[in-house]
């Protein structure tokens, strides 16, 4: 299961998803739109729980308890506490340039970039495009933000940006992995080692050089590689 983050849809997975698909043909694959964004029709939720009922909703329709959970941004907060949620709890987490279990703390200056961003669209493009190298990331991203709507961005805000209480990864899931992008502004590996020693005992933390935040978007096919590997068995290192 692929869950995305904040101004984005399941869209930013697509190319992720297709790469992977063809490595574990025999996987099923299932890309989320967190509620308010993309194709749901449902409004966005107040609170961290809500978001958590609702992809919890998505897996009881789709029938299958999702054995790894993919998380990016906001995706792998959501992730996090979803684990422990689960009845049957995921073999394993990859959490790409995740939000931490406890929510993140933003410098108040930081904080009302976000919120201008969410009112404004017109600065999205100038506030990406120094993190993104490609334009056809960037044209990406500012396409998946065209599906958010404003009150949809506000309220993810808000909860990211809230502090939640610790969770620790449930004692079935055997394998969590954490990438970093080297060129994310917000989320070093240093930090997300920090913010994640006592959600697991055993993580493995990874920094990709040439990535920014928006980690699959900008490396598909390495996510690809990364999801692939665990899906086997196998060490996640591509």
């Amino acid at each position: 299961m692929w869950i995305h983050g904040w101004l984005a849809t399941h869209r930013i997975f697509d190319a992720a998803v297709d790469e992977t698909r063809r490595r574990t043909d025999r996987a099923t694959h299932l890309a989320v739109d967190l509620p308010g964004a993309g194709s749901t029709l449902r409004d966005a939720p107040k609170t961290l729980e809500g978001l958590v009922d609702a992809v919890l909703a998505e897996v009881a329709a789709s029938g299958n308890a999702p054995t790894v959970l993919v998380g990016h941004s906001l995706g792998g907060l959501v992730a996090a506490h979803l684990a422990r949620r689960l009845t049957e709890p995921p073999r394993a987490l990859v959490l790409l340039a995740p939000v931490p279990p406890t929510g993140l703390s933003l410098p108040t200056e930081v904080r009302a970039r976000f919120t201008r961003i969410c009112e404004e669209r017109e600065g999205l493009r100038a506030f990406l495009a120094p993190q993104v190298g490609r334009e056809d990331v960037l044209d990406l991203l500012l396409a998946v933000a065209d599906d958010v709507p404003v009150t949809t961005a506000l309220r993810q805000l808000a909860i990211f940006a809230s502090t939640h209480a610790p969770v620790t990864a449930p004692p079935e899931t055997r394998r969590l992995a954490v990438v970093a992008g080297a060129r994310d502004p917000y989320l070093s590996k240093a930090f997300l080692r920090a913010s994640f020693e006592r959600f697991a005992e055993d993580v493995t933390f990874e920094t990709w050089d040439d990535v920014g935040h928006y980690v699959p978007a900008e490396a598909p096919g390495r996510v690809a590689d990364f999801v692939s590997a665990v899906l086997a068995g196998q060490g996640g290192t591509a």
